[in-house]
């Protein structure tokens, strides 16, 4: 057989780019603990040295927005886990809406938003690229305190008033066809639920339990005490920090394309994330298959 240097030569240049780039790659993920930002790999000085080079450019970094989540608890007197760092706790708090729906004295009952944890039964939804604001609010909410989100003060206001724009916001359409007559909110620390293994004994994770639900969670405080509409010291405080008091059913119908494009987004809101990326796909089919229709008209035309 011949001898081919052109093509004996291919898969080492693919292992040699893919090597490069894993090893460049790997760089800002080793900073995230202090045992491996120490230590060193193999060709760990010649990839650092492109990783500089490269790095204004943003390609790449350590994990998306945050290295490490945000999460809440630790594994306690258990030092294993991924480059000598304790094992992994994605515990997260989470806010808990609770009403008192008139008629109902002394029931509270949850109101669930669309996105975020909150019923346990309820499986985590894939909502990626789509970031639902209020939701994402909500989370760095719940590290905090209310006095330090003064709009989820204005929120409580909102939803106990019965303001239509601030109840479609959420997933329950209860809201819609009952009256609150208080709401309050309390915090919780949400854990995906463990399965009876080994590991998880270890880390103490696994309380045992009901294992259908997907989510565990405990109660931690109160976060917000009960109101009633209009409740005078919440609106002065909304009045002093510059939040409008009063409902405004305005917003969608300040011009007809203002108002259309409101409309649009929620009928999209209402159909579901799914359903919206397939009419978002077909669309461009559609969009696709119109344009080389066009292009063969034009072209039997000339």
């Amino acid at each position: 057989l011949a001898f081919t240097p052109q093509k004996s030569m291919v898969p080492f240049l693919h292992a040699l780019v893919c090597s490069t780039i894993i090893g460049v790659t790997s760089i800002p993920m080793l900073t995230m603990s202090r045992s491996t930002r120490d230590s060193f790999f193999v060709g760990y000085g010649w990839f650092n040295k492109i990783y500089k080079n490269v790095a204004g450019l943003g390609l790449f970094n350590g994990y998306g927005l945050f290295r490490r989540m945000t999460g809440v608890g630790t594994a306690k007197d258990f030092q294993v886990g991924w480059a000598g760092t304790p094992p992994s706790v994605v515990k997260r708090p989470e806010i808990i809406l609770e009403a008192e729906f008139e008629g109902g004295q002394g029931n509270w009952t949850e109101l669930n938003f669309r996105w975020k944890p909150g019923d346990v039964f309820r499986i985590p939804l894939q909502i990626a690229p789509h970031q639902p604001r209020l939701d994402w609010q909500m989370w760095f909410a719940a590290l905090g305190n209310f006095q330090q989100n003064n709009w989820f003060v204005s929120l409580m206001h909102k939803l106990v008033d019965g303001c239509d724009p601030a109840i479609n916001l959420l997933g329950d359409t209860r809201l819609l066809k009952q009256n609150i007559t208080q709401i309050r909110a309390s915090l919780y620390h949400y854990d995906f639920t463990r399965w009876n293994f080994e590991w998880n004994k270890r880390l103490g994770f696994h309380k045992g339990g009901d294992t259908t639900a997907f989510w565990i969670r405990a109660y931690k405080m109160n976060y917000f005490p009960p109101i009633q509409k209009g409740n005078a010291s919440v609106m002065e405080y909304l009045k002093l920090r510059g939040f409008p008091t009063t409902c405004s059913l305005e917003i969608c119908a300040r011009s007809y394309s203002t108002y259309r494009l409101c409309e649009t987004l929620s009928r999209i809101r209402e159909c579901g994330l799914v359903h919206a990326c397939w009419l978002f796909l077909i669309w461009i089919l559609y969009q696709k298959s119109r344009a080389q229709r066009t292009n063969t008209g034009k072209e039997k035309q000339n």
